[in-house]
């Protein structure tokens, strides 16, 4: 109902203010909407300084809710791809803790993906030590979605230390990734291609 009545809207002449105000206050509706996801942020672009962060602020409130959802993720990914620091920090902060689980749903593990390419090179390796460190990592290397995940990490991580440490910890799960459609993709990237397990 909100989105129809936003797309009603654009399609008037009514002031940038108005609608702003009201897509600062229906956010989390609207990001929730396949159509709505489109509106925020042209809603974003759109906004002044303060408005926008207003917008910004509301949403990444909501990054873990929003993570999660089939449209909802669109916005929060669009929101790291800004390279707004205190919106990225933000997100990454309500994502923490969770990022094992989310690197197994289909919405979400496109989410993790963006904060490992979008992160600074600090707070990426948090995330990657939190995936390294989950008890589930064996689930996360050959799921669908979360062996992904994975290859993302291997490939974006600068942090030779931390780097190593993921591939210690892939290592005693060679033998379940060689007999996995999803973990074979694992071990066929370059830097695991060549070592003996």
């Amino acid at each position: 109902m909100v989105c129809q009545l936003f797309n009603f809207v654009f399609g008037l002449v009514l002031p940038l203010q108005f609608l702003l105000d009201a897509a600062i206050e229906y956010y989390f509706e609207l990001a929730k909407d396949r159509q709505g996801c489109c509106i925020i942020q042209k809603c974003i672009v759109h906004a002044n300084k303060e408005q926008k962060n207003r917008l910004l602020y509301n949403i990444t409130s909501r990054a873990l809710d929003l993570a999660e959802h089939q449209y909802g993720n669109y916005v929060v990914q669009y929101i790291l791809e800004l390279n707004i620091t205190w919106a990225t920090d933000e997100i990454l902060d309500k994502l923490e803790g969770h990022y094992g689980n989310l690197s197994m749903q289909k919405c979400s593990s496109n989410v993790v993906e963006k904060c490992l390419k979008e992160a600074q090179e600090s707070k990426r390796a948090k995330i990657i030590n939190e995936l390294t460190n989950d008890p589930k990592l064996l689930h996360i290397l050959i799921d669908q979605f979360g062996n992904y995940v994975i290859q993302t990490a291997l490939l974006e991580c600068e942090d030779a230390a931390v780097h190593a440490a993921l591939v210690e910890a892939i290592k005693p799960h060679a033998a379940a990734l060689r007999n996995n459609m999803f973990g074979k993709r694992i071990l066929s990237k370059t830097c695991l291609k060549h070592r003996k397990f």
